[in-house]
């Protein structure tokens, strides 16, 4: 069941709050320790750009300055404002917007145990795609298969006499 604008009193609904830069983390464990429910979903770990083995964001937040929390506002609202690492907690001038519960529940069917929250691909194998970086810029090919590393897939070249070439999935698009 969804909560309503404005919410009742003694009703637990969930809302966003606003954090500090890069201070999600430490504003859920702080909320955390009030007694108060949190959601706080993390991006995937990706490999860094420049090759090497550390993680280019790694516990990022999925949504950067932002994480939920479910409580009765009445009760808990004033805590969580002042929760070190709060901005505030997202709504309009004339109070806090809850969110709705289908939205907290699409973020923690896509969650995994860790927090990590899975995005599904959305190009498949035999999907005709087209490289938009790099030096293949431009050039459309078929999505062939996954590579050795999770960011890279092989894309088969057909302007080319049938070339494969390994790019990096961020560098592809639906053709």
């Amino acid at each position: 069941m969804s909560c309503s604008f404005p919410p009742s009193e003694g009703r637990q609904c969930w809302y966003a709050v606003h954090t500090k830069t890069h201070q999600e983390q430490r504003a859920a464990a702080n909320i955390q320790s009030l007694g108060i429910e949190t959601l706080f979903p993390r991006a995937e770990d990706r490999p860094a750009r420049d090759g090497s083995a550390k993680s280019a964001c790694r516990g990022q937040a999925f949504f950067p300055g932002y994480l939920f929390v479910r409580c009765d506002l009445a009760a808990a609202g004033r805590k969580i404002r002042y929760t070190r690492g709060v901005l505030m907690i997202v709504g309009t001038p004339n109070g806090a917007m809850p969110v709705d519960e289908s939205v907290i529940d699409l973020i923690r069917s896509r969650m995994g145990g860790d927090g990590v929250v899975r995005v599904t691909r959305p190009l498949r194998i035999g999907d005709r795609v087209r490289i938009i970086a790099g030096p293949l810029k431009n050039l459309v090919g078929i999505l062939e298969s996954p590579w050795k590393t999770a960011d890279r897939v092989t894309v088969l070249l057909g302007t080319l006499n049938s070339l494969h070439a390994i790019v990096e999935e961020a560098r592809l698009q639906p053709a």
